[in-house]
This record gives C-alpha cells, structure tokens and sequence, in this order.
C-alpha cells in the first residue's frame, strides 16, 4: 500500500522483452535504502516487485497485460519515473490509499501554463468515470492528487508548483499516457450497493411465500 506522496524521481534506464512481460531497470538512490528482494516500489503508481538491485538501481518484472494497460514498456529509457516505498503502519498518511492496481491509462488532451498555475486534462475510459468525482482524490502516475473538476470523460488536475517540481508532471506533453487509479473506497462502496439491491427482497412472490415455508 502506498500514500501517493512521491519519494524520489528516478530514470529508466532500460526496458528488456522477458518471455510474457518485460524486466525495467530503474536508476535511483533514495528508495533503495532498506530494500531487499521481494519488496515493493510504487513505480509510476505500478506497484512492482524488486528482483535484483545495486548501488544505484532495481530491477523488476512487469507482466504484458499490465505493460499494455499503462503504457510503460514504451517508455523511453532516460525518461523519469515516479517512485515511493510501500507505506510502513507508523507513517502518517499525507496523500490517500493507494495500492498500485492501475485502472487505466488516462490520455493527456491538454496542459495549461500560467502565473503558479499548471492545469492537466487527462480523458480515461468512459467506464472509469463513475469513480471520480469532484475535490476527490485520484492516483495519476502514482501521485496522490485532488480532481478540480470532472466534465464528461475528462478530469482536470490543479497542480501546485511543488508537486511539479518534485515529479515528472513536469515532463508531460499532451497526448502522453499515465497511469490513473481510481479511489478504492469508491469500489468498494458499489459493490456493497450492488450487493445489497441483489439480495433485496422484490415484494411478496411465490419464492419468498417458499423460502419461509407459506
């Protein structure tokens, strides 16, 4: 699990074909400090397993159906990637719950610059929509950011100056693809409701009068 507050930004430095998936090395320092094989790094907001590490770099193995949702086996090596640790139960909770479980990749279709202003619309499929809402939170390329507000299929992002500088927002052109996940609570909340109207009794019918032995 992880928070969404970005530790470090490091470089791809090489993405290889790895029979039914692929193998990314990413360049970093911060994020190996207590590593070991088998943990977990929120790269890009995809939460992957270290196989192999170094002084300044790990190593993992991305499977094809993830690497063909988010996009980041095209990555181009040199590019910078978002990376956070997974969250420790003595950690304060700054951004919001994120797992890592990449819903979809969400396509940039405009940036706007201004006076301490930087505005990302970011359109994702339309079967996502219904987990993002205004001032909710919603993970893009791993970063715990807020929604300023929602119009069909497009969200627009308000990015402070600080968080751009400490990710690779700064990085983006429109067109670009990022990872999005949506809110779990949303998630969970429908399925309890989708549950609920499914046990629900629809009035007296001849299998209620059954199911209590009328």
């Amino acid at each position: 699990m992880f928070t969404g507050l970005i530790e470090e930004v490091g470089k791809l430095q090489e993405v290889v074909k790895n029979g039914k998936g692929y193998r990314i090395k990413v360049q970093c320092n911060k994020v190996l400090e207590d590593i070991k094989i088998g943990a977990s790094i929120s790269t890009n907001g995809i939460c992957l397993t270290v196989v192999e590490y170094g002084d300044n770099y790990y190593k993992a193995d991305i499977m094809d159906v993830t690497a063909k949702l988010t996009g980041i086996h095209s990555i181009t090596p040199g590019s910078l990637i978002n990376l956070e640790r997974a969250l420790l139960p003595t950690d304060r909770l700054g951004g919001h719950i994120l797992q890592g479980h990449v819903d979809c990749g969400g396509r940039v279709e405009r940036i706007t610059y201004g006076d301490n202003l930087f505005l990302l619309e970011i359109s994702v499929p339309s079967e996502y929509v219904k987990y993002i809402v205004s001032k909710g939170s919603i993970g893009v390329n791993g970063i715990s950011l807020t929604v300023a507000e929602i119009s069909g299929n497009i969200f627009t992002l308000s990015i402070i100056p600080e968080t751009l500088r400490e990710t690779n927002l700064k990085e983006l052109k429109e067109g670009d693809i990022v990872t999005v996940e949506c809110d779990i609570i949303g998630k969970y909340v429908e399925k309890l409701m989708v549950q609920a109207d499914d046990t629900k009794e629809k009035g007296i019918t001849e299998e209620f009068l059954k199911k209590y032995d009328f």
